[in-house]
């Protein structure tokens, strides 16, 4: 009964946003302090510096890592607990339990924690079941995962070598599981920056998952994306196309057409034909990602904005200005109205709209974001390297444009 629970809590964060949800707590701890002035006698100008002087300081919180610790204290640390306490004499329903809580930490992106239980199911099940044992193996293959989430790279693909080895000897070639290492063991090597190899096992569990499961099932369809994005990574743009329009009519299909999958997978067609230089396409792309990311998201929403921000990207790169600047101006407002200063997307929207202001000669407006943007960027501890000074340098293009 408790796996049926925790799988199902799984689920549903699966399906949460967390950077979503750190936004929206955020949002409600501002409301609520702004909601508690009310009662205090303070003038209007006092109640909005108390606002200003609580944003500064909630600028400097991750509002991701707190929507995540959050659920972890909610659900799933509270069901590690009560296995731990509970069914420690029954080690193989411990050994499923934990891979069940291991699942709903990648959910959320704590892969370590993940690790933590995965290992202990692992132990579990080589002791209760034997190392070749195809739930052994599989919990092999998803720590080889998890190690490549985490960057552990080396341990990834001595895991996964590891994994493989045993399951095409025990299970054959054209079983799911083999074909799942297949296919991580190759991103794994891709990220490696051994490229050559990474794509000779992603097309082959291509070739297996075509042959076992179909072109259409959810199994080849992950492979050809992963094909996709190898050639997006290693610079062939046109030939990528191909394996991700395949992968945007498959999704479609299984998933419907606002699914992030589809919505993904047309982002990444997008960049292919923009790196090709196929603006036109390009642009018409980003303008289809641009609606269905804010049909599946609302227009508020990171996926969302950043769209809207390449939407932008594409039109400047067409000479198409005054088009770029609304995308861009969009992104902006709507970032303002969701997302924190501190935000890459809000950054990144105002920077491309003073650049966009130049491009057109508006550089006192272009001046003016540019001071915003920098007073932001210097106050960020752990800003990106050259970020202040790329802002520095476009002040320097407003002013020197004005004499």
């Amino acid at each position: 009964r408790l796996q049926r629970v925790v799988q199902f809590q799984g689920e549903v964060i699966e399906g949460i946003d967390v950077q979503q949800l750190g936004e929206a707590l955020m949002e409600d701890l501002r409301s609520e302090f702004d909601l508690a002035l009310e009662s205090e006698p303070i003038s209007p100008d006092q109640r909005t510096q108390a606002l200003a002087t609580l944003d500064a300081q909630l600028a400097k919180i991750n509002a991701t890592n707190l929507a995540r610790r959050t659920l972890d204290e909610a659900i799933a640390s509270r069901a590690s607990g009560v296995i731990a306490s509970r069914y420690t004499n029954d080690p193989l329903v411990e050994a499923d339990l934990r891979e069940s809580v291991a699942d709903t930490y990648r959910s959320l992106g704590m892969f370590g924690k993940g690790a933590e239980q995965l290992q202990r199911a692992l132990e579990l099940r080589r002791e209760h079941l034997g190392p070749m044992h195809r739930k052994t193996l599989r919990l092999l293959t998803m720590l080889g995962i998890i190690d490549n989430s985490r960057g552990n790279l080396k341990e990834a693909e001595e895991g996964l070598r590891t994994a493989l080895a045993a399951q095409r000897d025990t299970l054959g070639d054209e079983h799911v599981d083999t074909i799942r290492s297949i296919r991580h063991l190759g991103i794994v090597l891709k990220n490696l920056g051994d490229i050559e190899r990474a794509e000779a096992l992603i097309r082959e569990s291509i070739e297996l998952a075509t042959r076992e499961f179909g072109r259409e099932s959810g199994i080849t369809l992950d492979a050809v994306n992963e094909l996709g994005v190898l050639l997006i990574e290693s610079g062939r743009w046109d030939a990528a196309i191909e394996p991700l329009e395949e992968t945007l009519v498959g999704s479609t299909k299984l998933f419907g057409p606002d699914d992030l999958s589809v919505v993904t997978a047309r982002n990444n067609i997008m960049t292919c034909l923009f790196k090709a230089n196929r603006l036109e396409e390009a642009e018409q792309m980003a303008q289809e990602v641009v609606a269905s990311a804010i049909r599946v998201r609302g227009d508020r929403h990171p996926i969302s904005l950043a769209a809207l921000n390449n939407l932008g990207m594409v039109r400047m790169q067409l000479a198409r200005y005054e088009a770029a600047k609304e995308s861009f101006r969009m992104a902006h407002e709507l970032s303002q109205q969701a997302l924190s200063p501190t935000n890459d997307v809000w950054m990144k929207s105002l920077s491309n709209l003073v650049d966009v202001q130049l491009a057109l000669g508006r550089v006192e407006e272009a001046e003016q974001d540019a001071r915003r943007l920098l007073e932001v960027r210097r106050g960020i501890e752990r800003i990106r390297p050259g970020a202040v000074a790329q802002t520095l340098e476009q002040l320097s293009r407003a002013l020197d444009r004005q004499g």
